[in-house]
């Protein structure tokens, strides 16, 4: 499982907001557009007809309206001029009035152009024959609204139907006011407009007063989004850690059973077979088979001290006391038998005494060795060397060996690893050596490293730093010290081998 580090939350959130805030006002601005839009012709239709009522009709009480009324007949200029300054120059938006018949022939209108033509399917007009006051659209593009269609883009058709001459009867007339529905939107709708800016502000200002929260929001849950994420790689690495532990330990156990059986079991058969009547006077077989003994308790000896010294490290690394180099080489070439003759010896005579108990060196000088013969050639040899350098000794172990693979070199000194873990492995081993060896050096306040050329051979190297009263008293003067020199200058010798 893994926790994203998602570093977009703030500008997804932010972008979410805003569209959902557009489409609140787009919403809003149409609602109010639609109540705009509706208000207006209700104002329209209303101001159609009290100027019917109240100034058009009276107007028109004297006129005959069975013939149009146009610019030649009496009365024309009169009601043209009155229509004119009482209904079109006044501030409601009126912008053509038209009196209709019951056949579409315009009868009277502002525009004399038009009184006494004839228009077919008027939208509106017969409804208003019939009684009832009627507000429709008009398209500027009609033949009536010839003289409108450059002026004005929208344009609200009122038909108000005039009294009937008798009751029950039809209109004789019917009166048509078209209005500037854009224009008279204006006064109307600004009202409406201001409520719509207020809440649109208001929403804007929500939207800018969440941003600030929202981004600290946003960095707070990135932060345990990625403390998270760190606890979750922390317990992923440890259970890694643990299952790799116990598939080691696995091995582990397996392999030290068939460590420990391997030497156990040719130290029984060995003392079985000594214990044979047919042996009791061959001399040299006995010492051979008792030699054979004493190399396998070696190697069971080895093998236990190297897990001991691993559980007991870190105390017996702090609970020192200076040990000899050469007395730790001569302890575990005697522990080698014939093997102690394939290592080559060269240390300087004054190298210094280390800081690290004499056991756990001998341990660490052992396994080096003990790892340089068994991966080399049967009869090769391998070299072990030292010298000073400044405040610290080198010490070092080289093989001609089959080397390590360079993917391999990080991993040697992990417990239990083994270069080769396969049931058929050639070299015995329970991958503790160089663990230990490097558990030893590092407690003890040096390092180690090695170099290897797969085919040709490994050097493993350690260094371990001096009494600081050694070189006060003037044994170790690293300033002047010239490692080079001091070992050609030293008697050189080779620890003896049993």
């Amino acid at each position: 499982m893994k926790i994203p580090a998602d570093r977009s939350l703030v500008p997804r959130f932010a972008l979410t907001t805003l569209v959902v805030f557009v489409a609140v006002a787009i919403t809003l601005w149409w609602v109010l557009a639609t109540i705009i839009r509706e208000r207006t012709e209700s104002t329209a239709q209303e101001h159609a007809e009290f100027v019917t009522h109240s100034v058009i009709h009276p107007a028109l009480s004297g006129i005959d309206l069975d013939m149009p009324v146009g610019p030649g007949d009496p009365g024309y200029g009169e009601l043209r001029e009155l229509i004119v300054s009482d209904v079109l120059e006044v501030q409601f938006p009126v912008v053509r009035v038209k009196v209709w018949g019951p056949d579409g022939t315009v009868l009277f209108s502002d525009e004399p152009r038009l009184v006494g033509r004839r228009f077919v399917q008027i939208p509106g007009l017969q409804s208003a024959f019939g009684g009832r006051v009627v507000s429709v659209p008009s398209d500027p593009g009609r033949p009536e609204n010839v003289f409108e269609r450059d002026r004005h883009e929208a344009i609200l058709a009122t038909f108000v139907p005039l009294a009937a001459s008798a009751p029950g009867a039809d209109p004789s007339a019917v009166v048509e006011l078209d209005t500037d529905i854009a224009a008279a939107a204006v006064p109307v709708g600004r009202p409406f407009r201001l409520v719509g800016l207020a809440l649109l502000g208001g929403l804007a200002s929500v939207y800018l007063i969440q941003l600030p929260l929202v981004r600290r929001l946003g960095r707070t849950l990135r932060e345990q989004n990625r403390r998270l994420g760190i606890l979750l790689r922390q317990e992923q690495q440890t259970v890694e850690e643990l299952r790799d532990l116990n598939r080691r330990q696995a091995e582990f156990l397996a392999v030290t059973s068939h460590e420990l059986r391997t030497p156990l079991t040719s130290i029984a058969g060995y003392a079985k077979t000594l214990m044979q009547p047919n042996f009791t006077d061959d001399a040299a077989s006995r010492r051979e088979f008792l030699q054979a003994i004493e190399r396998q308790a070696g190697r069971l000896g080895g093998l236990i001290e190297n897990i001991l010294g691993v559980t007991q490290l870190s105390e017996s690394a702090r609970e020192t006391a200076d040990a000899q180099l050469p007395e730790a080489i001569s302890s575990v070439l005697a522990r080698l038998g014939q093997e102690a003759e394939r290592v080559i010896v060269d240390i300087p005579t004054d190298l210094p005494d280390l800081p690290v108990d004499r056991r756990l060196l001998e341990l660490v000088v052992g396994n080096l060795i003990d790892n340089a013969l068994k991966f080399s050639p049967d009869g090769s040899r391998c070299r072990l060397g030292a010298r000073r350098e400044g405040r610290v000794a080198l010490v070092w172990v080289e093989d001609d060996g089959i080397g390590i693979a360079e993917e391999q070199l990080s991993r040697i000194f992990d417990r239990f690893y083994q270069l080769d873990s396969s049931s058929t492995r050639r070299h015995g081993g329970v991958g503790l050596g160089l663990h230990l060896v490097k558990g030893v050096i590092e407690e003890a306040g040096g390092t180690i490293e090695v170099q290897s050329d797969p085919g040709k051979g490994t050097r493993f190297a350690f260094r371990l730093p001096v009494r600081q009263s050694l070189v006060e008293h003037g044994d170790f003067t690293p300033d002047q010290d010239d490692p080079s020199r001091a070992h050609r200058s030293s008697t050189h010798r080779a620890v003896p081998t049993p």
